[in-house]
């Protein structure tokens, strides 16, 4: 770039027509030989970080500046500068929401176990109801299910025949 003031944005600039956020419509920059200066007290970042504006410090070669949403990188004139993706600018604001979000998954992810684990540990077991083999013998013979034979498989038992009623038949 040529020595002396040049500026970007919508209006009166020297270069190309660049559509500027936070409501500018252009801002400054002052080359000289010890390197390009901002001049307009505006709000930017470097490789995503927002920077405090400093008029007497030149602005970094090589590394990706965006000055209200134009971008650019600033390199000597014997080196060809690589294309970089544009990084995302940091915010406190999005940092904290990030952190928040990753604090309630964790959270969730710690307390969601332990709130199931505790549910069932804490639940009162649910006991089945024990008969002996008299009781089963004892309640066909009242209900009057003598077609109903009972085979023992150890502590279970299974009923078989045919009765002329299943509501005559107590579980």
């Amino acid at each position: 770039l040529p020595t002396g003031n040049l500026t970007l944005g919508t209006e009166d600039n020297d270069i190309v027509y660049v559509p500027l956020e936070q409501g500018l419509n252009q801002f400054l920059l002052d080359i000289r030989e010890e390197g390009v200066f901002l001049l307009s007290p505006v709000e930017f970042w470097i490789d995503g970080q927002p920077t405090p504006y400093e008029a007497d410090k030149p602005l970094p070669t090589g590394k990706v500046i965006d000055i209200a949403g134009c971008c650019f990188i600033i390199g000597d004139n014997d080196h060809t500068l690589p294309l970089s993706d544009v990084p995302e600018r940091f915010s406190a604001k999005n940092q904290r929401r990030k952190r928040l979000i990753l604090a309630s998954v964790i959270g969730a992810a710690i307390a969601l176990p332990g709130a199931v684990g505790s549910y069932i540990w804490l639940s009162p077991k649910v006991e089945l109801p024990t008969f002996t083999r008299a009781d089963v013998y004892k309640q066909l013979k009242e209900n009057k299910l003598h077609a109903i034979t009972p085979v023992w498989h150890g502590k279970n038992v299974t009923l078989y025949g045919r009765c002329e009623s299943t509501t005559r038949f107590n579980t």
